[in-house]
C-alpha cells in the first residue's frame, strides 16, 4: 500500500516559461497526480502547463488531472483514459450552459469500480505524495509555514493550529545568530509580522519559534526561517514579477489568475507569498473552490507546510 501511495503524485518544482508568456491556450493544468501525460510528447503534465485544443492527454489508473479553462470553468479527471482537449472543452461548456455556476467544474470520475475507488468520494487518499505528510523536522505545534522562504511582501501572516488546553502563545523572532529581536504574546492563532518593523531591520534572516505557554510546547528552533533578499535580487525579481503580472492580467478568471501568481511565487521560492495567493485563489473561486483547494493542498504537501490532518486520516483509512 505504501508503495502504491508513493507513486500517486509527481509535482512540478519548475513551471516553465509557457506559464507566464503563453499567448493562447484552451486549458492550463492546475493540479495532477500519478504523472498524466501529453500524448504528442509523452511528457508529464505538471502545474502550469498550457494545453491547446489540438492536444490529447493521457490519465493513468489512480491518476488525477485538474484543468482550468480560459473562460473560467474547470475540468477534473480521475478516470483512466486518453482525452481530447477539444472534447473536454466542448463537454465542459455544454455542462456549464445548463447551470448557473460561472466556474462550473466538469467532472469525469472513476465510478465503474464503485465508491471505494471514486476520487470524488475519497479525494484525499488520491492526493497523497509519499505517505509521509509531516515536515522533516517534526513540530510539536502545527504551524502553516515552510521551513524556509524568501520574502517579497513585507507583511507576512503566520498561522498555526490551536493546542488543546492552551490559551497563550509566545512568538519569538530571532536573527541568524539566535539573538532575540522581538517577542509577541497572543491568545490568537495568527499574527502578522512586518519586516519594516524597526526591531527586524538589519536582519537578513528571521527565525520563528512559537511556544504554547500553558502546555510548554515549542516548535523546533531550526524549523522556520524567513529571508529578506538583498537589494539587487529584490530589484531583479520585481522586474520579473511586473512582467508576469502584465501578462497575467489577461486571465479572464480571477481565481485562476491568482493561482498563476501563487505558482509564480513558488517557482522563485517566495513560499509565504505563494501561500497567500493560493488562499486568495480559493476565496475568489467561491462555491466552485474544490479544484483550487486541491491545488493548494498539493502545494502544502509539496512544501511540507503544516501536517494536513485530512491526508493522514485518508492514509489511515486506506
Amino acid at each position: 500500500m505504501k508503495n502504491r501511495i508513493a507513486g500517486f503524485l509527481a509535482f512540478a518544482l519548475i513551471f516553465g516559461a509557457d506559464w507566464v508568456y503563453a499567448q493562447g491556450y484552451t486549458f492550463k493544468v492546475m493540479a495532477s497526480s500519478n504523472n498524466p501525460l501529453l500524448k504528442s510528447t509523452n511528457k508529464p503534465l505538471t502545474a502550469g502547463t498550457s494545453l491547446q485544443a489540438t492536444d490529447q492527454v493521457i490519465v493513468k489508473e489512480k491518476g488525477y488531472l485538474s484543468l482550468a479553462h480560459k473562460s473560467g470553468g474547470t475540468v477534473q479527471i480521475s478516470k483512466a483514459g486518453t482525452y481530447s482537449v477539444a472534447e473536454l472543452e466542448k463537454n465542459m461548456l455544454a455542462s456549464r450552459s445548463s447551470a448557473s455556476s460561472k466556474l462550473l467544474s466538469y467532472v469525469i470520475s472513476e465510478v465503474s469500480k464503485g465508491q471505494e475507488d471514486n476520487i470524488n468520494q475519497k479525494k484525499y487518499a488520491y492526493m497523497n505524495v509519499t505517505g509521509s505528510v509531516e515536515r522533516s523536522t517534526k513540530s510539536l505545534i502545527n504551524v502553516f509555514l515552510p521551513q524556509h522562504s524568501k520574502v517579497f511582501e513585507p507583511k507576512i501572516n503566520l498561522a498555526w493550529e490551536s493546542v488543546v488546553g492552551n490559551k497563550t502563545y509566545v512568538v519569538t523572532l530571532q536573527n541568524e545568530f539566535s539573538e532575540v529581536l522581538k517577542k509577541i504574546t497572543t491568545q490568537d492563532t495568527t499574527i502578522t509580522i512586518d519586516f519594516n518593523d524597526n526591531a527586524l531591520k538589519g536582519s537578513d534572516i528571521v527565525s520563528i519559534i512559537i511556544n504554547a505557554k500553558e502546555r510548554n510546547l515549542t516548535t523546533p528552533h531550526e524549523a522556520f526561517g524567513l529571508k529578506r533578499v538583498d537589494a539587487d535580487e529584490a530589484a531583479n525579481f520585481k522586474k520579473m514579477y511586473e512582467a508576469f503580472q502584465k501578462e497575467n492580467m489577461t486571465e479572464s478568471n480571477p481565481a485562476f489568475a491568482k493561482l498563476a501568481e501563487a505558482m509564480f511565487f513558488e517557482e522563485h521560492e517566495y513560499y509565504m507569498d505563494a501561500l497567500r495567493c493560493y488562499n486568495e485563489a480559493v476565496k475568489l473561486a467561491g462555491e466552485d473552490a474544490e479544484p483550487y483547494v486541491i491545488a493548494r493542498n498539493q502545494y502544502l504537501m509539496r512544501r511540507n507546510i503544516g501536517t494536513l490532518k485530512e491526508f493522514e486520516e485518508a492514509k489511515a483509512n486506506k
